[in-house]
């Protein structure tokens, strides 16, 4: 009885054991560990690195885990490095814009594991440029720009290299720039004229240029600025001091010293080109220059010498003129006129023959018997007009070159006419010019005038451009 009460209790106690094993073996062994990620959107500079933490991952059954980061998705051909992949807290960076996807994964001693997903954006704005301060010069004169940039990649303008150019008023400008892959580089025009240029031939190097700054950065972004240079020139002024006139044969001294150049003070030099001409004289005449003597040449070229001795054989009236030029071809002009003291003032006389008509010719010009046609009914026609040719009436002794003019007087009110074939209305005291051109028509319009002796008068005027005559003719036109 004692032995199978024994054998009772020992299976017993294996029934209770294998009940309680068996709720055991129901259980699940191991649970997954959990990732713990602070954050997994990021936006980076390129050359940047982020550090990426998952060191506060845990397990709920206390394993020890490992850990592993990895890139899964990038741009093509994308530069990039991923360091620490094996550790709770790895880095990243990238040389290449663009969008990134990383897996972070954790994992306990039976490979039970869990995994998050990151986005990292690497982006890079263009950098910017400021070209800074124009400026307007003459030519010649040399400019340093100062150019600026920046940029928000974290090396700064550091990384950045620049280049100027320039564009130019016209093709043919000569200009020096030098230090151009600098921020401030050195701008000046390069043409500087001498003795011998030929000054019709100069380039077209006055205006606007422009100079363009880029900026770049190492990932090939870029900006740009303008900067403008105005290269501008001022005329030089020439001035001919007064002098008494020669008699012809004598010898005047012609002294143009007080002519300037009003950028002297931004120039490479001071020195002005003087060319002296006679841009008129009596038919037929000869002079000399210098004491070399040039015969009839109508131009001297001294250079820089700033005066000339000027000797006319002929007695009359010349006009001579004084061009100055500086360095880069910019010129001004002086003349003056003057006559040898034997010089013989033209004149006019009365004389029928200078003025005809359209029909036949009526009076003799002098007061109370003007010039008028055979119309005699007191009232205009269509045919009614009068050609005046003063040369006809000129003593010219030396042949110089005559000005005319004609003054109209000696009338109420206004009086209407065609002059030079057209219609002017004119007043008391009007004069028209008509230069070297010794001939002058006039004839009524159709309107109704009324009928004095004399309706008007023209005051012809003759000039050698030293001396004057004038004679005074009447109109009966009416």
């Amino acid at each position: 009885m004692k032995n199978k009460l024994v054998f009772t209790t020992i299976i017993l106690i294996a029934v209770i054991s294998i009940y309680g094993c068996s709720d055991m073996l129901t259980e699940d062994p191991n649970r997954p560990p959990s990732i713990s990620l602070g954050e997994d959107v990021f936006v980076l500079y390129p050359g940047v690195e982020q550090e990426l933490d998952i060191s506060e991952s845990f397990d709920v059954d206390e394993q020890s885990l490992s850990y592993s980061w990895s890139v899964f998705d990038a741009p093509d051909d994308a530069v990039y490095t991923l360091s620490g992949e094996d550790q709770p807290v790895a880095t990243f960076s990238a040389e290449t814009v663009g969008d990134y996807y990383l897996t972070a994964n954790v994992s306990d001693e039976y490979d039970e594991d869990d995994v998050s997903v990151l986005f990292i954006t690497v982006t890079h704005d263009a950098p910017v440029a400021v070209g800074g301060s124009g400026a307007d010069l003459y030519p010649g004169i040399s400019y340093t720009l100062s150019g600026s940039a920046s940029d928000d990649d974290p090396d700064g303008a550091s990384s950045l290299t620049y280049l100027w150019t320039v564009t130019p008023p016209d093709p043919s400008a000569e200009y020096t720039l030098t230090g151009e892959t600098s921020l401030t580089p050195t701008f000046v025009t390069g043409f500087i004229a001498d003795g011998d240029t030929d000054y019709s031939t100069v380039p077209d190097y006055l205006g606007s240029y422009t100079l363009t700054l880029t900026v770049i950065d190492e990932w090939g972004l870029t900006d740009t600025d303008d900067v403008v240079i105005e290269v501008s020139n001022d005329n030089p002024a020439a001035d001919i001091a007064t002098f008494a006139s020669p008699a012809a044969g004598g010898t005047v001294n012609l002294d143009g010293s007080a002519s300037e150049d009003t950028d002297n003070a931004r120039r490479q030099t001071e020195d002005l080109r003087y060319v002296w001409s006679v841009t008129d004289s009596p038919v037929g005449s000869t002079w000399e220059w210098n004491t070399e003597g040039d015969g009839t040449d109508s131009s001297f070229d001294t250079a820089n010498i700033d005066n000339v001795d000027f000797t006319p054989t002929d007695a009359g009236v010349y006009t001579l003129r004084l061009t100055v030029y500086d360095e880069y071809g910019a010129s001004g002009s002086q003349s003056v006129i003057f006559g040898t003291t034997g010089n013989t003032a033209p004149s006019l006389w009365v004389a029928g023959g200078i003025v005809s008509s359209s029909d036949t010719r009526q009076g003799d010009g002098t007061g109370g018997n003007g010039y008028s046609d055979d119309d005699t009914s007191g009232s205009d026609d269509d045919n009614d007009g009068f050609t005046i040719d003063a040369s006809l009436a000129i003593n010219n002794a030396e042949n110089d070159t005559l000005e005319y003019s004609w003054l109209f007087d000696d009338f109420a009110g206004t009086i209407e006419l065609m002059v030079e074939g057209a219609t002017q209305t004119l007043s008391p005291g009007q004069a028209i010019s008509t230069g070297e051109d010794s001939i002058l028509t006039i004839a009524p319009t159709l309107s109704s005038y009324p009928d004095d002796a004399d309706d008007f008068t023209i005051t012809i005027t003759v000039t050698d451009g030293i001396e004057t005559d004038s004679l005074e003719i009447y109109f009966d036109l009416f």
